[in-house]
């Protein structure tokens, strides 16, 4: 997603080892992790049974790209989280042979990077699922069949599933949701409070104290006003190109902003300005994501606490909860790898239970997977607890469809527009009808 490709661009490495590969900002390692076994030719992208059965072994090369963070030495993965999961894998399936290759490339920055040369991308690779399109469109993203669509399914809520389906076939195996939550000072605001947007900004924390931090000029957020006023993108389900959005009947919405932008209880986050705000104590909350749990529990210390996104009642008397775009992280397979059964294989163990238990315990990283959501290691994390909630009950799952690209650039722009006063009351109405009209229409705005 938008603001996941923000923070991770400076993830990505540049320079393959291998010649045919210049170009291409991933840079790989060799690993040999060898186990004999055996297994046939197979190009369909659903996965073999595992184990040895007593054929020939099939040696292979298997190339994969994941973030920093998974590759970074760790206790009791010296050699960084992505070795021990392949190692593990090789562990299992003893009817290969294999020998895997490591590159570094963000979740964020994989369509920019996969697209460029198919034939020397990863085998396996990770992507944020607001790429999902681009990549299906680009053949770069195979399709997964039969019983790793079951699991799947099986193994990941609704929402989750969903984020990796495009025109009715799966692409991925997703590992986490990416989506946003509300931090707040517990000592400031009581979980009542942040119920409400309209209570949180009524409440007086003193001269100089915001109540609440939002980074309107980010296109990943500003759609939550507009959910909570009932607007529609893309049809009912996010699918539905050509039903465009009817976003230019909620202008009360848009007067709503113009004033949350004067009230002096209203803080718009810029960068990594609101951590400083919560542990001077002069912001009582923030909409962001998982991405700043770190941050703001160090800002916050005993008094960090998360929630779900608020409800907000509009001047008409209308009333919402803030709903956000909610996606996922999603392990793919490169649909010109020469040992597709071991790939799809491969992805499903890389987005599976092990994996992302892996991925909670060493990088805190909430598990999209039920059963792991459900236990008491998970329930006991505050942001995991948000983030599924967020995911359960104030998600809309973000559009895949390609005219999204229109709604992140216009909207963006009509944002900082509204922060900066070139968007008024008096000519909200017209704006936001030019909005929904740049919009449907795919141009600039």
């Amino acid at each position: 997603m938008r603001q996941l490709k923000r923070i991770m661009a400076a993830v990505l490495f540049c320079g393959m080892l291998l010649g045919s590969m210049a170009g291409c900002a991933c840079k790989e390692d060799n690993n040999d992790d060898n186990n004999g076994g055996n297994g046939g030719e197979n190009v369909s992208a659903t996965p073999p049974q595992g184990g040895n059965t007593g054929g020939e072994t099939k040696k292979m090369t298997l190339t994969v790209w994941s973030p920093a963070e998974d590759q970074a030495a760790q206790e009791g993965a010296p050699n960084g989280l992505l070795a021990k999961w392949c190692t593990e894998f090789n562990e299992a399936h003893p009817e290969w042979d294999i020998t895997f290759q490591y590159g570094v490339c963000s979740e964020g920055d994989a369509k920019d990077v996969v697209i460029k040369d198919l034939d020397t991308a990863a085998d396996v690779y990770m992507y944020a699922n607001d790429q999902l399109a681009a990549l299906v469109g680009a053949g770069a993203l195979a399709e997964l069949g039969g019983s790793a669509v079951e699991t799947i399914r099986q193994e990941n809520n609704d929402t989750m599933y969903q984020s990796v389906v495009y025109e009715d076939a799966v692409y991925g195996v997703p590992y986490t949701p990416n989506t946003l939550i509300l931090y707040y000072n517990k000592s400031m605001l009581t979980p009542e409070d942040v119920k409400s947007l309209n209570t949180m900004l009524d409440k007086d924390l003193g001269d100089g104290v915001a109540a609440f931090g939002f980074e309107l000029t980010n296109s990943w957020y500003i759609e939550q006003f507009y959910y909570a006023g009932g607007f529609s993108l893309f049809g009912e389900d996010g699918t539905e190109q050509e039903k465009g959005t009817d976003i230019g009947n909620f202008s009360f919405v848009t007067e709503y902003l113009v004033d949350l932008v004067k009230n002096p209880r209203f803080h718009k986050e810029a960068g990594d300005d609101s951590i400083s705000r919560m542990a001077n104590g002069t912001l009582a909350s923030l909409v962001s994501g998982s991405w700043k749990a770190s941050a703001v529990k160090e800002a916050l210390g005993e008094n960090f606490a998360t929630a779900q996104l608020p409800t907000v009642t509009y001047d008409n008397g209308v009333s919402g909860v803030m709903r956000q775009f909610t996606g996922s992280k999603a392990v793919g397979v490169n649909p010109r790898s020469q040992n597709m059964a071991a790939a799809v294989a491969l992805a499903l163990y890389l987005g599976g239970e092990s994996v992302q238990r892996d991925r909670f315990t060493y990088r805190h990283v909430t598990p999209s997977n039920v059963k792991l959501a459900a236990s008491e290691e998970v329930l006991a994390s505050p942001v995991a607890v948000a983030e599924n909630a967020v995911v359960l009950n104030t998600s809309v799952v973000q559009p895949t469809v390609p005219q999204i690209e229109s709604w992140f650039r216009i909207s963006e722009t009509f944002g900082e527009e509204i922060y900066n006063g070139t968007v008024t009351k008096q000519n909200a109405e017209q704006r936001t009808k030019e909005l929904q009209d740049a919009i449907n229409a795919g141009t600039g705005f």
